[in-house]
């Protein structure tokens, strides 16, 4: 499956943390279309991975009994995040049904709405990794998927590549 990376940077790099700029998720957000992509900059870069790389949520009922607890208890754990709120955390990260402004999640974070939000996205991503994925999807505006670093090849791309517009 192609995905798509859309910046203001022409000569993109990819670091440990995505590009490096804003909020360090760990990975780096794709479009699955190159005209989404192309909303967030003029410059916009494509890369091919196999959608069985990428952790989505129908994902759950395949995984290895108690695998996918012991990864989000793990991430809960690197971030000092007691057990006692793991299904809030399960709530906000696995299911991703909670609101950029749910107050128990922001308390929980001592983070604003924005941070809270983002910091669900990079514990999902966090997840993903502990699961062995290359990926996850998101429940996000735009429907991302992020990639961790590692395992992305970026080439520039044209609305030509799209596989939507084939």
């Amino acid at each position: 499956m192609k995905l798509y990376h859309g910046s203001m940077i022409e000569h993109l790099a990819i670091s440990n943390s995505g590009t490096g700029l804003g909020y360090n998720f760990g990975a780096m957000f794709f479009a699955r279309t190159y005209g989404t992509a192309k909303g967030y900059g003029n410059y916009v870069y494509q890369c091919e991975i196999d959608i069985k790389d990428i952790f989505l949520n129908e994902d759950l009922p395949y995984l290895e009994d108690g695998a996918a607890g012991t990864a989000l208890r793990e991430v809960m754990a690197e971030r000092g995040i007691d057990e006692k709120y793991f299904d809030l955390c399960w709530y906000a990260v696995v299911e991703e049904k909670i609101g950029y402004q749910d107050e128990d999640w922001v308390n929980l974070l001592n983070m604003d709405d924005d941070d809270a939000s983002w910091e669900a996205q990079a514990m999902r991503i966090a997840f993903a990794r502990k699961l062995g994925f290359n990926g996850c999807d998101m429940n996000d505006e735009c429907g991302s998927i992020a990639l961790l670093p590692e395992y992305i090849a970026l080439n520039p791309a044209s609305p030509e590549d799209d596989e939507d517009n084939e």
